[in-house]
C-alpha cells in the first residue's frame, strides 16, 4: 500500500502482491459467487428430478405424507423467523452505517478543530512557562537589585553588630554624649556657682578689710584709761583664707565644660549616621555594577524571546496544515450526503427484497395451514423464483459490501487497535513512510526536520500514557530548553554579578576627630573634686567672727569711757551685720558649691568609666573593621549574588521540570486518535461488517430455505391432487382412495397413468 500511495509500483504488481495476500478474501469470493448460484441450481435440479421421476400416488401413504409437511412447515417457520433476525440487522446496521457516515464528516472536522485548539493552547502553555517563569526571574531579580539596602547593606550591617556589638556601641556613645552634657551642665554650674562664691569673697574681703580698719582707728582712739583693754582685740584672724580661683580656673573642669557642647555630639552623630547609611553606601557603591547586571538579564530575555519564535512559526505551520486540511475535508464530504442516500436505498432495497421474500414465505405457509395448498404452492413457487433472482444480486451486493468492509477492517483498523506498537501505522508512515523516502510522519509533516524524527508508533504510546507534549514530539529540536538552561548560557549576567563589591574601607567610627573628642573628655572627667572639696572644706577665715563679735562685746562692758565704748559698740554692731550679711550667706554659697561638687562627682564616675568602655569598644570595633569588615562584606555580597543566581537556577529546574512533565500533556492527541478510530471502525466499519454479514445471514438462510419451499410445494401439489375437484366429503375422499380409484382431473377425465400429474 505504502509503495502504490507513493507511484512506486505499477498497478499489476500491486494487484499481484496483493493476490498473495488477498487468499482469504479470495476463498470468500469464491464461496460467494458459488453459493450465488446455489439457489439457482437447487431450483434447476429439483425441477429436472422432478421432470425425470413420476411419483406413484397409490402408494403414497398420506400419514406420512402429513407428517413430513408438517416438519417441512416447521423448519421453514424457523427459517423465516432466522430470515427475520437478519432482516432486522441489515436494516439496523444500514441505520447505523448511514448515520456513522453522515456525522463522520463533522466528527473529523471537529477532531481537526480538536487538534488545532490543542496545538494552540500545546503553544500558549509551553509559551507561558518559558516567558512567564522568565517574566517572573526578570522582575524577582531586578526587585533584588532594586532592593541592595535590605538584602544585602542591612545583612553587612547585622553581621557587624552580631560580630563586634556596634549598635550597642553607638547607643552607648549617645548616652555618653548625652551624659556629658548634663554634666557640662553641672560643670557649668559649679563654675557658675565658684563664681558667685568667689565674687562674695572679694566683697567680704573688702567689708572685712574696712573692719579692720576701722578696728585699728578705735584702737588708735582709744582713751587712756581703756587703752590697755583696747589692745587685747586681736583682729588678726579678720581676713578670708580660701582661694576660690583654683576651682574656677581649674582646665579639667573647662575641658569637661568644652567636651560637653555641640562638638561631641557632632562627632558622634557623625559616627552613628556613618554606620545608619551604611546600606545606602552600598546602594551608592553598587549602583553601577547592578545596572549592568539588569542590562544583561534584559538582553538574556530577548534573546530567550528570538528563540521561542521558532517554536511559534512551528505551531503556526502546524495549525494552518490543521486548516488546510478542514477546507479539504469539507470539499470532499459536499457529495457524500448524495453518496450515502444511494448506498442507504441500496440497503433499504435490499431489506425490501428479502422483506417480500419473508412475506411470500409466511404467506405461503399460512395458505398451506388454511387448506389452499394451490395458492400456498403458487405462492412458494413465485418466492423460490424471487430467491433465486434475489440471492444472484444481493451477493454481489454483499461480496461488494465485504470488499469494502473487511479490506476497511484488515487495513484500517486492525493497524488502529495494534497497541501499542502499531507496527504496520508504522510502517506505512515512518521511513521509509508515506509522506517521505528519508523521514518519518513528524518530521515529514514538520518540513523535514530532522531533530523531530519521532517515529508514530512512539508519539502514540507516549500519548497514550499522557507524557508532556515536548519530549514526546521531541520539540528540544526546536527550543532546546536545557540549551538556554545551561549555566554558560547565563555567564554574561554572571560576570557582571562579579563585578558587585562592597568595601568597608570608608568605614570609620573611630574618627580622629571622635577620638579626640573622647579622650579630652576622658582627661577631663579625671578631674580630682575629692581635692577640690577638700580646700573648699577649709575655713574661711582664720577667726570666727562670733567670738570676735563676743570680745568686743566683752571689752565694751568693761570700758570706762563711754564714748569709746559707744563707738566699740558700734564697730560690734557692725561686725555682726557683716557676719549676718556677708559671712553667713558666703558660708550658704561655700555650702551649695560643696554640694554641687558632690553631685558632679556623683557624674564623673559613671561616665568616666563609660567613656573609657567606650573608647576600649570603639577601637575593638574600628580594628575589626579594618581587618575583617571587608571579608564580612564579600560574605554577604556572595549570599546576595547566588541568591540572584538562584532565580536562575530555579528557573532552569522548574522550565525543565515543567515543559517535560507537567504541562501540555498530549493525551488529547490519543483521545484524537482514538475518537478518530471509533468514528472509522465502531460507527462506520463494524456496522458495515454486520450489514454484509446479516445480508449473507439472510442468503444463506434463504439458501437453506429453497429446497424446503420445493419441497413443500411438492407435498401441497400432492395434497391438491388427493382431493376432489367437486364437492365431497372428506369421508367419500378417504373412501375412494382407499378402493384405488384415479385422481379427478379438472375436466372430469380419469387419468390412468399413474404418474400424478395432471
Amino acid at each position: 500500500m505504502r509503495d502504490a500511495l507513493r507511484n512506486q509500483i505499477s498497478i499489476p504488481e500491486l494487484i499481484i502482491q496483493s493476490l498473495k495476500l488477498e487468499v482469504g478474501f479470495i476463498v470468500c469470493l469464491v464461496a460467494g459467487v458459488l453459493l450465488s448460484l446455489a439457489a439457482p441450481i437447487v431450483v434447476l435440479s429439483h425441477t429436472c428430478y422432478r421432470l425425470r421421476k413420476r411419483t406413484d400416488d397409490n402408494s403414497s401413504d398420506t400419514w406420512t405424507g402429513n407428517c413430513r409437511r408438517k416438519t417441512l412447515v416447521f423448519l421453514l417457520q424457523i427459517l423465516i423467523i432466522l430470515l427475520l433476525i437478519g432482516l432486522l440487522g441489515i436494516i439496523i446496521t444500514n441505520e447505523q452505517v448511514s448515520e456513522a457516515l453522515l456525522e463522520s464528516g463533522s466528527v473529523l472536522n471537529t477532531v481537526l478543530s480538536d487538534l488545532d485548539a490543542y496545538l494552540g493552547n500545546t503553544h500558549l502553555q509551553i509559551n507561558f512557562a518559558i516567558t512567564k517563569h522568565l517574566d517572573q526571574v526578570v522582575q524577582a531579580a531586578d526587585s533584588d537589585l532594586n532592593n541592595v539596602e535590605v538584602l544585602l547593606g542591612q545583612p553587612i550591617q547585622a553581621e557587624l553588630s552580631r560580630e563586634t556589638g556596634v549598635d550597642v556601641a553607638l547607643d552607648s556613645l549617645r548616652n555618653i554624649a548625652q551624659d556629658a552634657s548634663k554634666v557640662a551642665e553641672l560643670v557649668e554650674l559649679v563654675q557658675l556657682a565658684a563664681g558667685l562664691v568667689g565674687e562674695a569673697i572679694v566683697l567680704t574681703r573688702e567689708k572685712l578689710y574696712d573692719l579692720r580698719l576701722q578696728v585699728d582707728s578705735f584702737k588708735r582712739h582709744c582713751s587712756y584709761l581703756d587703752r590697755s583693754l583696747c589692745d587685747t582685740i586681736d583682729r588678726t584672724g579678720l581676713d578670708i583664707t580660701l582661694n576660690i580661683d583654683f576651682l574656677r580656673q581649674d582646665d579639667k573642669l573647662k575641658r569637661v565644660r568644652q567636651m560637653g557642647g555641640a562638638e561631641l555630639r557632632t562627632a558622634v552623630d557623625t559616627a552613628r549616621i556613618l554606620y545608619r547609611d551604611l546600606p545606602r553606601q552600598v546602594d551608592s557603591d553598587t549602583k553601577t555594577a547592578r545596572q549592568d547586571v539588569r542590562r544583561q538579564l534584559v538582553q538574556q530575555r530577548s534573546r530567550i524571546d528570538e528563540d521561542v519564535k521558532t517554536l511559534e512559526i512551528f505551531f503556526r505551520g502546524l495549525k494552518g496544515k490543521v486548516i488546510r486540511s478542514q477546507n479539504s475535508l469539507e470539499q470532499v464530504y459536499t457529495n457524500v450526503p448524495d453518496l450515502e442516500y444511494y448506498r442507504w436505498i441500496i440497503g433499504i432495497g435490499a431489506a425490501g427484497s428479502i422483506l417480500l421474500i419473508l412475506f411470500l414465505l409466511q404467506s405461503g405457509i399460512t395458505c398451506g395451514c388454511c387448506d389452499s395448498e394451490r395458492i400456498a404452492s403458487v405462492i412458494l413457487l413465485v418466492s423460490v423464483v424471487l430467491i433465486c433472482l434475489v440471492s444472484t444480486v444481493l451477493w454481489i451486493l454483499a461480496l461488494i459490501v465485504l470488499l469494502v468492509g473487511g479490506h476497511g477492517q484488515a487495513f484500517v483498523c486492525r493497524p488502529l487497535y495494534q497497541e501499542p506498537d502499531f507496527t504496520a501505522l508504522s510502517q506505512l508512515l515512518d521511513q521509509p513512510g508515506l509522506f517521505s523516502s528519508s523521514h518519518n510522519f513528524l518530521s515529514a509533516l514538520t518540513y523535514n526536520n530532522d531533530t523531530m524524527d519521532v517515529p508514530v508508533n512512539k508519539i502514540l504510546s507516549d500519548c497514550h500514557i499522557n507524557r508532556a507534549a515536548y519530549p514526546a514530539f521531541q520539540l528540544k529540536g526546536l527550543f532546546n530548553v536545557d540549551t538556554i538552561s545551561e549555566s554558560r548560557q547565563w555567564d554574561s549576567v554572571e560576570n557582571k554579578l562579579v563585578e558587585i563589591k562592597v568595601k568597608l574601607n570608608h568605614m570609620q567610627l573611630l574618627s580622629p576627630n571622635l577620638y579626640n573628642q573622647l579622650d579630652n573628655l576622658l582627661q577631663g572627667l579625671s578631674v580630682n573634686i575629692t581635692a577640690h572639696r577638700t580646700q573648699l572644706s577649709e575655713p574661711l577665715m582664720r577667726s570666727d567672727m562670733n567670738t570676735f563679735a563676743g570680745q568686743l562685746d566683752s571689752i565694751g562692758n568693761q570700758l570706762q569711757d563711754l564714748s569709746t565704748a559707744s563707738r566699740l559698740e558700734t564697730l560690734t554692731t557692725r561686725t555682726r551685720r557683716l557676719l549676718a550679711t556677708h559671712i553667713v550667706p558666703l558660708e550658704e554659697k561655700m555650702k551649695n558649691l560643696m554640694f554641687q561638687l558632690s553631685a558632679l562627682e556623683v557624674q564623673l564616675g559613671p561616665l568616666r568609666r563609660q567613656v573609657e568602655q567606650s573608647i576600649s569598644h570603639l577601637k575593638t570595633i574600628q580594628f575589626f573593621i579594618d581587618n575583617q569588615g571587608n571579608n564580612i562584606a564579600d560574605k554577604k555580597t556572595e549570599e546576595y549574588k547566588n541568591r540572584l543566581m538562584s532565580y536562575i537556577d530555579q528557573y532552569r529546574t522548574h522550565l525543565t521540570q515543567t515543559v517535560n512533565n507537567d504541562i501540555a500533556r498530549c493525551q488529547p492527541i490519543w483521545n484524537l486518535f482514538h475518537a478518530t478510530r471509533l468514528m472509522i471502525c465502531k460507527h462506520v466499519m463494524d456496522p458495515l461488517n454486520g450489514f454484509w454479514f446479516s445480508i449473507v445471514w439472510c442468503l444463506v438462510v434463504l439458501l437453506l430455505a429453497t429446497p424446503v419451499c420445493l419441497k413443500l410445494v411438492d407435498y401441497y401439489r400432492i395434497k391438491a391432487h388427493s382431493s376432489p375437484s367437486h364437492s365431497s366429503s372428506p369421508s367419500e375422499t378417504l373412501m375412494s382412495n382407499e378402493q384405488g380409484r384415479d385422481w379427478a382431473t379438472p375436466n372430469g377425465h380419469i387419468d390412468n397413468s399413474g404418474d400424478g400429474r395432471w
